[in-house]
């Protein structure tokens, strides 16, 4: 009797080929991928930190191969996952099987989801904004289908940051976060990083936030806190606290951090 295919090993059949053609990348990505369990399990330290999970849902949005779902389920976290391609899905039904988990998963976008109104406590969008058409879709929905006073975990690339415009963190390629669609598919075809670019909407820092706030949800900047938390060791807080908040909040999360991580929250009354 055959034995069953690894989740890696699926990941490498299924989901490899349509990674953009370069070793650097392949390598890149699946190792990013198959870290989804240590980001999952970072996630929830961090998020207990604003609630607690006895008795919650949470629903992980373009979940891909799973890691984040499955590190929820290993700690008995009731959470739903999808995706809208199903190669991932196969692959991450697998890597939960040889983690003794079973996950709650089905296909779907995240443009339109299949869900009641106030269906969950916490919602996960995680990689997944950036490369949406319709992204103020997918704000409305989770909107909707957040509970009041719930929360949200969103991360995106800031266009704007040195760092990514120098190489952006999808296919590493300078500018390329600068140019208009469809000059970014003819560079990304000519580098021979893809056919067409996957990263859709890089939106400013601004212009993120009032989306959300528009739907009913104040935005918190998690690395805005970390920032200063670390520029707090140093003698020049002491000297200029005023200086340094204003430098961390207004310069260097919104144009210098390559990343935003948010935690978002949902107004008892939109």
């Amino acid at each position: 009797m055959a034995q069953k295919k690894t989740a890696q090993e699926l990941w490498k059949e299924i989901i490899k080929p349509v990674v953009p053609r370069s070793h650097k990348l392949y390598d890149l990505y699946f190792k990013y991928t198959f870290m989804g369990i240590k980001r999952g399990q970072w996630l929830i330290a961090t998020l207990k930190r604003f609630i607690d999970f006895k008795g919650k849902r949470v629903l992980d949005v373009g979940s891909g191969s799973g890691g984040i779902s499955i590190a929820f389920a290993k700690n008995d976290i009731e959470i739903v996952n999808f995706d809208a391609d199903e190669r991932y899905t196969i692959v991450s039904k697998r890597w939960a099987e040889e983690n003794a988990v079973e996950l709650n998963q089905m296909l779907a976008s995240g443009e339109e989801m299949p869900f009641k109104d106030g269906s969950f406590d916490v919602i996960i969008c995680s990689d997944v904004i950036e490369h949406l058409e319709r992204p103020k879709n997918l704000v409305r929905e989770v909107s909707r289908i957040l509970k009041n006073g719930g929360l949200v975990y969103l991360t995106c690339p800031n266009k704007t940051s040195p760092r990514l415009i120098w190489e952006d963190n999808h296919y590493f390629l300078p500018l390329v976060v600068l140019l208009p669609r469809k000059l970014a598919d003819v560079y990304i075809r000519a580098t021979g990083r893809g056919q067409k670019t996957e990263v859709i909407f890089l939106p400013t820092y601004s212009k993120l936030v009032k989306m959300f706030r528009e739907a009913g949800i104040t935005l918190y900047s998690f690395e805005l806190e970390n920032k200063i938390n670390e520029f707090k060791k140093s003698s020049l807080y002491e000297k200029v606290p005023g200086l340094v908040n204003f430098y961390s909040k207004h310069v260097y999360l919104k144009w210098i951090s390559p990343f935003w991580i948010f935690i978002g929250k949902k107004r008892k009354h939109p």
